[in-house]
């Protein structure tokens, strides 16, 4: 990786990422979402049937996508040499006085001081924690792929506990993790859409990286990345569809022909005789006679069995 200060220094951030230099690094971390995508297994499904295994790529794409997105924003904080990424080996804890304040104040905020011996039943894993050590500030954030699925109240909670963690976390940083004096936390919430941009609430887009992380050429690389790993799944999902689409047709066949008559032998053989004979609905309907005439029938309570089991 090229950092060149000068070039950074006239565009306002601290340093500059080379796209070429860089582009092997985005290659093989696309490379490595897309192996483990590849090798999601499928269950049987009743609904999908054989396009099982293509609904199944699908959701693992949704769920390393957001993996994908925090390795290549760790892989740009090593373009600036005042950053560094924190590794935490257990998530930090969401302290009821943090959110107690919370609740009364608005705007700026002072973190609270932390006892070592600080424990909550609540905590928040962020999925990067990165510190700049010339400015003594530490930066919090949520990567998600897309916040358009996300319900207010959702996000209102996500950014809470954000905000209770960037409390309490200069001494936190300190005493777990061994950072530098922390005088500066601020928390961020990454849109890999880039539709949902809103700096107020701390939402930031993906192409906007550059100006968090002060690195030129930051939120460009990002956009490679989505290229190179939106053509992967595409090709990937076409290439099953290509697959499962014979297998479909053959399906639709057998079970045109044979589907009416499995579903009325499963359905006549899944009645016992106790319920074709009537002695269960009569029981029942000889307790409700007697709840009319005032009788003192106490309601049958249990474990559900299933109407043709009782």
């Amino acid at each position: 990786m090229i950092i060149d200060n000068s070039t950074a220094g006239e565009a306002g951030l601290t340093a500059i990422a080379d796209l070429a230099a860089l582009r092997p690094d985005l290659e093989r971390l696309v490379e490595q979402a897309i192996d483990a995508i590849s090798g999601c297994s499928a269950k049987s499904d009743a609904t999908f049937g054989v396009w099982a295994e293509i609904v199944a790529a699908i959701r693992s794409t949704a769920f390393h996508e957001g993996k994908l997105l925090e390795r290549a924003i760790a892989r740009l904080v090593s373009c600036n040499p005042d950053l560094s990424i924190v590794t935490l080996e257990r998530p930090m804890p969401v302290v009821p006085a943090a959110r107690e304040v919370l609740r009364r104040n608005e705007g700026v905020l002072r973190g609270l001081r932390l006892s070592p011996e600080v424990h909550s039943r609540e905590t928040y894993a962020p999925d990067l924690v990165i510190v700049d050590r010339r400015r003594h500030a530490a930066l919090i954030l949520d990567v998600k792929r897309s916040l358009l699925s996300y319900e207010m109240p959702r996000l209102n909670e996500l950014r809470s506990k954000m905000l209770a963690v960037a409390m309490i976390a200069s001494d936190w940083l300190t005493l777990e993790c061994r950072t530098p004096p922390i005088v500066d936390v601020s928390v961020a919430i990454i849109d890999g859409s880039d539709e949902m941009i809103d700096h107020e609430r701390g939402i930031w887009g993906l192409s906007e990286i550059d100006v968090l992380l002060e690195v030129e050429g930051a939120g460009a690389a990002m956009g490679v990345l989505r290229d190179l790993f939106g053509q992967r799944v595409r090709a990937l999902l076409a290439e099953r569809c290509r697959k499962e689409v014979q297998q479909s047709f053959d399906g639709w066949s057998s079970a045109s022909t044979s589907g009416g008559e499995a579903f009325a032998e499963s359905s006549s053989a899944a009645l016992p005789d106790s319920l074709n004979s009537g002695e269960r609905l009569r029981d029942a309907d000889e307790a409700v006679l007697a709840l009319r005439r005032g009788q003192d029938v106490g309601a049958r309570v249990g474990f559900a069995r299933g109407r043709v089991l009782q």
